[in-house]
């Protein structure tokens, strides 16, 4: 009881006060009661002018007018904070500027700096990686290291032709000497003038080819075509006797000269139309003097002496 007592008693000595400041006051000051009865207050507006507005004591009351112009106070603070706040911001934002403008802020490089980046990998593209963090090889590398296509339509023979597959050829060499008519001096002699010469060698060693089945022979008719060699012989069908090479006969040198064939170092005792040569052969045919006892291994077998001592 006591409180509330003491309450209603503070309410109305407030209300007391204000009646008795309100009266004092000049008409001027407050606008004055009209013959209307109303009360003339003059206050600012949201927009900041002085307007002034008419309170009619009877229906509004004191307290109305009281709450009115608290509240008129409220929004003309809070339109002073929001006045301040904007002047602070246009000034931060001129700070900035100007910041920006000689190159200051800190946050103006940053942005700059962003988009350079941001242009760079649009404009560049990133390498892949794998796994390991290396880079990933490109496209074009990628197609330098592909296996090239085989082309279907490539003709094997065409190709055959380009790269031929070397052959082995068969070959022999071949020699023609009269070392024993030069021994005898028949060189020396007018008569065999570039026929014996003095060296002995008629034909030097030379390399040639020749087809499989081919003879001893088949070769010397090859050499004489070929260097345009004077050969006579005698006999067909493997009985061929070769009477006389570059114009040197039998029987040129004395009774038992004549014509022999050698082949790896042997004189074979049949004729040269049946030897049938091998690739490698090394054939040589030498004059000889002395049915072949005057030759290296022309007589192994003695047959030549046999046939001396028994034939006058």
């Amino acid at each position: 009881m006591k409180r509330k007592w003491l309450k209603k008693s503070v309410i109305a000595l407030m209300l007391a006060t204000v009646l008795m400041s309100t009266v004092g006051c000049g008409v001027d000051d407050i606008g004055g009661f009209g013959s209307s009865g109303k009360l003339d207050i003059d206050y600012v507006g949201e927009d900041g002018e002085v307007t002034e507005e008419e309170v009619t004591p009877e229906s509004t009351g004191v307290m109305a007018w009281l709450k009115g112009k608290l509240s008129s106070d409220k929004k003309q603070s809070g339109r002073h904070a929001t006045e301040v706040a904007s002047a602070n911001n246009n000034t931060e934002e001129e700070e900035s500027g100007l910041r920006g403008l000689y190159g200051l802020t800190e946050s103006a490089n940053t942005e700059k700096k962003k988009e350079t980046e941001a242009e760079q990998k649009q404009t560049v593209p990133e390498q892949e990686t794998d796994g390991n963090d290396q880079k990933a090889p490109s496209r074009e590398e990628e197609k330098k290291n592909e296996a090239p296509i085989p082309d279907s339509g490539t003709d094997k023979n065409e190709n055959n032709k380009k790269n031929p597959t070397t052959v082995k050829k068969n070959t022999v060499t071949f020699t023609i000497r009269c070392d024993t008519a030069v021994n005898n001096g028949m060189d020396k002699e007018a008569k065999w003038a570039g026929i014996v010469p003095s060296s002995g060698c008629i034909l030097p060693v030379t390399t040639m080819e020749f087809e499989e089945g081919e003879t001893v022979f088949d070769l010397l008719c090859t050499i004489r075509d070929t260097y345009k060699l004077q050969m006579e012989y005698t006999g067909t069908n493997g009985g061929q006797y070769i009477q006389g090479i570059n114009n040197l006969y039998e029987f040129d040198g004395g009774r038992w000269s004549g014509w022999m064939y050698c082949v790896n170092g042997w004189y074979p005792n049949y004729g040269c139309g049946q030897y049938v040569v091998k690739s490698g052969d090394v054939i040589e045919w030498n004059y000889t003097c002395d049915l072949g006892c005057d030759l290296e291994n022309g007589d192994p077998n003695g047959y030549g002496k046999e046939w001396k001592d028994n034939h006058d």
